[in-house]
């Protein structure tokens, strides 16, 4: 319900388009900085350069920040959980963790799909908790974060999930993103929905398969301690992509390459520009010199957004809001997807 209230509180500066798309797009642009601020702490200077530059012309990221849906706001909390997080874990912040607890309860409130992040993160602190060890106070303020987290996780079921008439997840236009026993096998799904995953948060769909490799090597570099990041640090990155592989098996979630990925892309950030820490410094800053003044020409013009491009008649526009007209009761609140 969040992101309903948010659209209705910026309603009294007018209501343009412009208003009605502000909050995704200042949600977007923040998520921006936080991820750069993430990735600088676990990472470096460097590795933080490249993935705020993936970050800024990912179409993946650029039509949450657009559209008049919950996608921005979600990617927003996402990366400043992440950020949090980090910080709680570096400054042994009671503040920090606070915090986290509020980006991940906004998260929670703004979209389902939080639930994947959620289950990783809350891995990721737990264990980093145990093995890393951190005051007393933090560890009780982690464990209070998760009772609020599963107290609203009830609310929200019982005053809305339980509420609503809806078959399997894999019904509908979404069937493809689950896995489905009758057309594939596991290989098969395993191979169509990281492919289909990375092709479209890199909007490369032809160098899909480069961009895997490339976050297999960041993956390597992060496992061999080639970079000043936690040793758990892979953990967080690959977890979410497992999360939501398994909730698509399950037929919980889809997984294949579709907007309901954007939980994604900090993780996806994080795993390619730590692929730079296989190179020299120097090689390292030249790559990215002409990775920043090649890549955003060639992927502004070879990118559009992820908006359908069906044109239609202004007569069905006519016909819609005068449907409108005859069956909703004047000054009743309208909320539509389709």
């Amino acid at each position: 319900p969040l992101f309903i209230l948010v659209l209705h509180g910026i309603l009294f500066l007018g209501r343009t388009e412009l208003i009605l798309r502000l909050p995704s797009l200042l949600a977007g642009t923040a998520a921006l900085w936080f991820t750069f601020a993430w990735i600088r702490g676990s990472l470096g200077e460097i590795p933080a350069l490249a993935g705020l530059g993936f970050m800024a012309v990912s179409s993946a990221a650029i039509s949450p920040s657009t559209e008049v849906r919950q996608y921005g706001l979600l990617l927003f909390f996402v990366c400043a959980a992440l950020y949090a997080t980090e910080r709680t874990f570096t400054r042994s912040s009671t503040i920090w963790a606070i915090w986290q607890g509020l980006f991940l309860l906004g998260a929670l409130l703004t979209h389902y799909a939080a639930l994947l992040v959620l289950a990783s993160l809350g891995l990721y602190v737990l264990l980093r908790s145990l093995l890393d060890g951190v005051p007393r106070r933090i560890f009780f303020t982690f464990v209070v974060i998760q009772f609020v987290l599963a107290a609203a996780l009830g609310w929200l079921y019982f005053v809305h999930i339980h509420r609503i008439q809806f078959g399997p997840g894999a019904d509908g236009y979404l069937a493809p993103d689950y896995y489905g026993v009758a057309r594939e096998t596991p290989l098969t799904f395993v191979w169509r929905a990281l492919s289909g995953t990375f092709a479209y948060l890199t909007g490369a769909r032809r160098f899909a398969v480069l961009f895997m490799l490339a976050f297999l090597a960041g993956i390597a570099a992060l496992l061999a301690g080639r970079t000043k990041a936690p040793k758990l640090l892979p953990l967080l990155v690959i977890s979410p992509f497992a999360v939501g592989f398994a909730a698509a098996v399950f037929q919980l979630f889809p997984f294949a390459g579709s907007r309901h990925q954007t939980y994604l892309l900090p993780f996806l950030a994080a795993g390619l520009s730590a692929t730079l820490a296989w190179l020299p410094r120097r090689w390292a800053v030249t790559v990215l010199l002409l990775c920043a003044v090649i890549v955003p020409p060639l992927w502004v013009a070879r990118i559009t957004p992820d908006n359908n491009p069906r044109a239609m008649p202004k007569s069905d526009m006519t016909a819609a809001i005068e449907f409108v007209r005859r069956t909703v009761p004047q000054g009743s609140p309208l909320f539509v997807d389709h």
